[in-house]
C-alpha cells in the first residue's frame, strides 16, 4: 500500500514552518501551532488534500497532526536529518520545537538554482527562493562612503562592534515576506531593508510582521537612520 504522504514532501515544510512560527517564552513552538501553520500554508494544504485521498482521517487537522507526529517520531528514532537543527521539549504529551539558529541549514543536493523571486525551492525548508543579485544590489546601494553597511534598525556597524573584523554582516530583509505570495513577485530595492542578524531575526518574531520603521521606533527610538 502506498503511503498517504511522502516524508520528503512534508518534513522540509514542517521544518520551515517551525522557524516562522512565534514560540513561547522559551522559543518553543507547540505541536498544535505547527498543525495550524501547515493548514494555513498553500503547499501544506495541498499536501494534506492529496494525503486525504488515500487515507481515512476524520478531517484535515487530523491529517496534518499525523504528519507532525511522524516528523517527531523520525527524530526520536534517530532516522531524521532534522534532529540537529531543533531543540525539543515534551509539552502535554507532544513535542515542541525550538530552532537552533546558530547552525547553518543544509542544502539539498538536487537544488534548482533560479533568479525568480518567490518560486518554491527545496532547501532546509521549502523556502521562497531569493535572487542573490538583488540582495547584492541592495547591499551596494546602502554601502556608506567608508565601505561599511549599517543596520537600518539599530545602527549596527561592524567596526564599532567588532574592531578589526572585516566583511559584511548585515542581511537583506524583505519588507513583505515572500511566503505571502502564491507565485513569483517583482521585487524592487525599496522593497528590501538592510538589517543586522539580531534585528533580522527579531523582526521576524513579530506577528503580524512589523514594518522596519515601526520596529525601529518601538525598540530603538529612531536612533538608526
Amino acid at each position: 500500500m502506498e503511503p498517504s504522504f511522502r516524508h520528503a514532501d512534508v518534513f522540509p515544510l514542517i521544518a520551515r514552518l517551525i522557524t516562522r512560527i512565534p514560540g513561547d517564552a522559551l522559543g518553543f513552538v507547540k505541536h498544535e501551532a505547527i498543525v495550524t501553520a501547515i493548514l494555513a500554508d498553500l503547499e501544506g494544504a495541498r499536501i494534506v488534500t492529496r494525503a486525504r485521498t488515500t487515507s481515512a482521517w476524520n478531517d484535515d487537522r487530523a491529517a496534518a497532526s499525523n504528519m507532525v507526529a511522524w516528523f517527531s517520531q523520525q527524530i526520536t528514532m534517530a532516522h531524521s536529518p532534522w534532529a540537529e537543527f531543533f531543540d525539543r521539549e515534551q509539552q502535554r504529551g507532544a513535542w515542541a520545537y525550538r530552532p537552533r539558529t546558530a547552525i547553518a541549514p543544509p542544502i539539498a543536493p538536487d537544488l534548482e538554482l533560479s533568479a525568480i523571486e518567490g518560486e518554491p525551492r527545496t532547501f532546509f525548508h521549502i523556502r521562497r527562493e531569493r535572487n542573490p543579485a538583488l540582495a547584492r544590489a541592495k547591499r551596494e546601494a546602502m554601502r556608506r562612503l567608508d565601505g561599511e553597511l549599517m543596520c537600518e534598525v539599530c545602527g549596527f556597524l561592524i567596526p564599532l562592534v567588532y574592531p578589526g573584523l572585516s566583511g559584511d554582516v548585515c542581511e537583506v530583509h524583505h519588507r513583505r515576506p515572500l511566503t505571502e505570495a502564491a507565485d513569483g513577485v517583482a521585487t524592487r530595492l525599496e522593497d528590501l531593508a538592510l538589517l543586522c542578524p539580531n534585528c533580522h531575526r527579531a523582526i521576524h518574531r513579530t506577528d503580524p510582521l512589523m514594518s522596519v520603521e515601526d520596529f525601529r521606533t518601538r525598540f530603538f527610538s529612531g536612533r538608526a537612520g
